[in-house]
């Protein structure tokens, strides 16, 4: 370790960004390091904290992404609320803050360490998990003391070294699997894995299918492109009434999803005109292309603002599941009946149906959220038999 340290600090006084930070490079717009005093890297090896002696602050400089550098006190940092630093000498980190001696205001400073965002929500899922825990484990007459326990939280910030994870359980430590717990947002998540299954066969076997259907091989070229250039005119058209707050944004959802998957149904009854493929084509682009914009807005209805960060991520993990095992499905369904006269009207009518089918159960979405919001309402009303104490404690809980 000492080794590594000696070697960093030395890139960082030469400004080198090949190693942390510092130079005249992509962090030129936060100014450059330019007199590194002092260097300490945190457990992991994954920061280091310089002391930028010229400059008056502290700069926290990533291992593992070069040239990320981040301020963490003194100018346009956390310093600003305590003056700023104005001769940073030395500094040590001790487990979740680090020490610095400024020796220009004759003072020794105590200031956390800032957390990565995706750090902060896994934090704060294993609080709420904990929280949960002990709201069901504790009886109802004892639950006067967990407004002391709650008010401690903020103050749980930890940059230890954790043990070495796989990476699929790191994966998993970043999906908020506990969103599956509303049944308007699981039903939304398994419409896009049905939608999605057949959404990329257009793009990829349009030539197979007008090939298998005798049209004149220079003519197929128009049909990808008449594919994309309606996609780019549907997402813009959607996006802009899907903005719209007197528009029903599921509704719209729904019908780009049924009108794309009647229009990848319809597909294999083109024949050998161009046109009506490229009709076809032309109506699947433009509608599938309003749904991925409208994807991201029905789901903020659906979950909230606040949680579209972690189920949009659970959203995509269906939605990826879904597009990787489409195509090679449709792939094979086509070998299988390439005994028949058109090898792809079953492959394209299954897949087509799964995107109408997709739509349908959306239906049931408003119906899931007033049985959901009913239920809340009762959970609310049973406030009233516990006591005047223990009610403020069961709000601090539920806010994590």
């Amino acid at each position: 370790m000492d080794q590594q340290t000696n070697e960093i600090k030395k890139y960082l006084l030469r400004g080198s960004l090949q190693t942390t930070a510092g130079g005249n490079g992509d962090d030129a717009h936060i100014n450059q390091i330019t007199d590194c005093y002092s260097l300490v890297i945190n457990s992991d090896a994954s920061y280091a904290y310089v002391s930028d002696l010229n400059n008056n602050r502290i700069c926290r400089c990533s291992l593992k992404t070069l040239g990320d550098v981040f301020i963490i006190a003194g100018r346009m940092g956390l310093g600003n609320e305590l003056n700023y630093l104005a001769h940073p000498r030395g500094i040590h980190v001790i487990k979740n803050h680090f020490y610095v001696a400024d020796t220009g205001n004759g003072r020794l400073m105590q200031l956390p360490l800032p957390q990565e965002p995706s750090e902060q929500r896994r934090l704060e899922r294993k609080l709420r998990k904990e929280a949960e825990q002990k709201q069901n484990e504790q009886p109802l007459s004892s639950q006067n003391g967990s407004a002391t326990s709650q008010n401690n939280i903020a103050e749980v910030v930890t940059i230890e070294k954790s043990p070495r994870k796989s990476f699929f359980n790191q994966i998993i430590e970043q999906i908020d699997l506990n969103l599956l717990k509303n049944p308007a947002f699981t039903l939304f998540a398994v419409s896009n894995f049905l939608k999605n299954l057949g959404f990329n066969v257009i793009y990829n076997y349009s030539d197979d299918l007008a090939n298998d259907l005798n049209v004149t091989k220079n003519q197929r070229i128009y049909i990808v492109m008449s594919v994309g250039l309606s996609s780019i005119f549907g997402r813009l058209i959607f996006g802009y009434i899907g903005d719209r707050k007197s528009m029903n944004r599921l509704f719209l959802f729904i019908i780009t999803s049924i009108i794309s998957g009647v229009a990848t149904m319809v597909a294999p009854l083109s024949g050998s005109s161009i046109f009506l493929h490229i009709g076809y084509a032309s109506l699947f682009g433009f509608f599938s292309g309003g749904s991925v914009t409208l994807t991201a807005i029905v789901l903020v209805d659906i979950v909230g603002i606040s949680k579209l960060s972690d189920a949009f991520g659970v959203l995509l993990l269906f939605i990826g599941s879904a597009a990787a095992l489409g195509t090679p499905i449709v792939g094979g369904l086509r070998d299988a009946f390439a005994h028949f006269p058109q090898p792809f009207l079953w492959p394209y009518l299954i897949v087509g149906s799964c995107t109408v089918v997709s739509g349908i159960l959306l239906f049931a979405i408003p119906f899931l959220q007033r049985k959901k919001s009913s239920d809340d309402h009762m959970e609310i009303g049973c406030d009233a038999f516990y006591s005047a104490e223990d009610i403020p404690s069961q709000e601090q809980l539920q806010k994590f």
